[in-house]
This record gives structure tokens, sequence and C-alpha cells, in this order.
């Protein structure tokens, strides 16, 4: 009773956001099947998957427990905010945009997802990694500043935290 009176406060829930947030993982996992727009890739792969035997669920379920858990182990509960620009009186200032964002969220959970070999690697160099991943957005700061989902955005995300890791993977 209690903690369903804790899951109908809980915005997350009530909105299904928590359910799309796996969905997308699992879908841009499948980037290769987006060719429409980014909602019908979602409910397609959500067709397709429920259709999943029961083994290979329990295989995903897995892989997205570990690499969320890897997400933030290595970079903690601002693992998807976004370094940002904004306009202040004296002009420009880059600060963390203080909430998690799908614009991080997907491509960080995907190159996480494909790195879970490399995590121990990755975590000795946990200090450094939060220190510098700045520098992803500013590099590649057209590429996050925007909302956009379409197909090569979410490429282009992937590809900047790729490179990012790299350099911790090949010391």
């Amino acid at each position: 009773e209690e903690f369903q009176k804790l899951l109908d406060n809980n915005t997350l829930y009530r909105s299904m956001t928590d359910v799309e947030l796996v969905l997308r993982f699992f879908a841009i996992r499948n980037l290769d099947g987006y060719s429409e727009q980014f909602s019908t890739f979602l409910d397609n792969y959500l067709v397709a998957a429920n259709q999943f035997p029961v083994t290979v669920l329990a295989q995903l379920k897995t892989l997205f427990e570990d690499t969320i858990s890897f997400a933030y182990e290595l970079l903690g509960e601002k693992a998807f905010y976004l370094w940002r620009p904004r306009k202040t009186k004296n002009g420009e200032k880059w600060g963390w945009f203080e909430r998690a964002t799908t614009t991080a969220y997907d491509p960080l959970m995907y190159v996480l997802s494909h790195l879970l070999d490399k995590k121990e690697k990755l975590l000795s160099n946990g200090e450094a990694i939060r220190e510098n991943i700045s520098q992803v957005y500013v590099a590649n700061y057209a590429t996050f500043e925007g909302r956009n989902s379409n197909k090569s955005d979410i490429e282009k995300r992937i590809a900047a935290y790729f490179d990012f890791f790299k350099g911790y993977i090949e010391e």
C-alpha cells in the first residue's frame, strides 16, 4: 500500500516515461531499423519485441540493468545531464542543464552498453571522465543542442561518445 502510494506520486511512473526510456534503449540498439518518424520506430520495435522469447527478454533485462548501473557508477546522478551554454547578463556561460535529457540518455546508454566489456578500465578513469565529459558537449554542441532525434543526429551523438571514451580505453 505504501509502495503503491509512492508509485502513484511518481511522475515518471504515472506518465510511463520510465517504460519509454527502457523501450528507447532497446530500439536505439537496433538503429538500422529507423527510417520513419521516431515514434513509429519505437512502436515498430515494441511490436517486434513483444514477440521475443522469454529467454531473450531475460538477456535484454540483464543488459539494460547492467548498462544503467554502469552509467550511474561511472557518471553518477548527472549521467544524462547536458553541458550547454546559457545567455547571461555578461554574455554566455556554460553549465550543466540540471535534469536528465533523452538527448544524452539515448546515445550514452547505447555506447555504454557496447562498452560493458571495458567497464573496469573506464571506472578506473572515472574521475577524469566525469571532469572531462563536458568536452563532448562543447566540441559537438551543434549535435547535442537540439531536441532532434532523427537517425543522423543519434548516430553523430553516438560517435561523439565513442570517440570520447576511446581515449580512456586506449591509454
